[in-house]
């Protein structure tokens, strides 16, 4: 399981080695490793899945499903499920609680930002609803309780993206205030992605110092205080600097 998953992470992220033809294929390289990490584990996978349809219009939510939402679905079960029985209640636990904490953090925030979106879609006098041509329609299964919660963040991010967007071509912000509350929008879901990473990296981790290897990773440490304090760094970064609430385009 180690080994494997490790190489699959290693094939989606190693860059091709000769310029324009990296950047056209690197994104297909990523996407189909993704895809055949997923399908071996769910190979294997013996527990059981709620299916769930899935409706996402936002090109940029799509792109966040299509490529986090399998991966981290699985990380999220590693920590819950196998780290516990693995490495026991205390350890697991301390890691579930990081990511489960990320996730009900950033839920509460893209609540907070649809409930402000309507109230300057009200003061605007806007009903009319901006629409998605292509919309993404899939079928998700949930294997634990927060995959479910994660699949709702991303529906929420998605519906947020709907109403900023109409509030963009009604004129009511300008194209930098709608770059810049897209861009806070795909960060409070990758945090999530991000967490779960880590701890799944820092479990991987763990238990090859305990079997009598070496550290592979300096980074985190599976449930340890120090992983808290590091892990979701770059996004906390960018939530310092997150633009002012929404104002009407003067």
């Amino acid at each position: 399981m180690t080994s494997n998953d490790s190489s699959t992470r290693k094939e989606a992220t190693q860059p091709a080695s000769d310029g324009k033809a990296a950047s056209s294929t690197a994104p297909k390289r990523n996407e189909e490793a993704l895809r055949e990490a997923h399908k071996k584990w769910m190979e294997h996978f013996s527990g059981p899945l709620l299916d769930l349809s899935v409706n996402l219009g936002s090109p940029a939510m799509s792109r966040i499903y299509k490529r986090n939402f399998n991966m981290t679905s699985r990380d999220i079960y590693y920590i819950s499920v196998l780290g516990r029985a693995l490495l026991g209640d205390e350890e697991s636990r301390k890691a579930e609680e990081f990511v489960l904490n990320n996730l009900k953090n950033s839920i509460r925030e893209v609540g907070d930002m649809i409930t402000q979106v309507e109230a300057s879609l009200l003061n605007a006098g806007i009903e009319k609803m901006a629409s998605y041509q292509n919309p993404r329609l899939d079928n998700a299964r949930i294997t634990t309780p927060a995959s479910k919660q994660f699949l709702d963040l991303i529906h929420m991010a998605d519906k947020y993206l709907l109403l900023l967007h109409t509030l963009w071509l009604n004129s009511v912000i300008d194209n930098d205030q709608r770059a810049a509350h897209e861009l806070i929008a795909k960060v409070k879901v990758k945090s999530v992605s991000n967490s779960a990473r880590q701890m799944y990296s820092g479990m991987l981790n763990e238990l090859n110092v305990r079997n009598g290897g070496a550290a592979t990773r300096t980074v985190v440490n599976f449930g340890k205080e120090k992983t808290k304090k590091t892990a979701v760094s770059a996004p906390n970064k960018i939530q310092k600097d997150e633009p002012a609430p929404i104002e009407e385009a003067a």
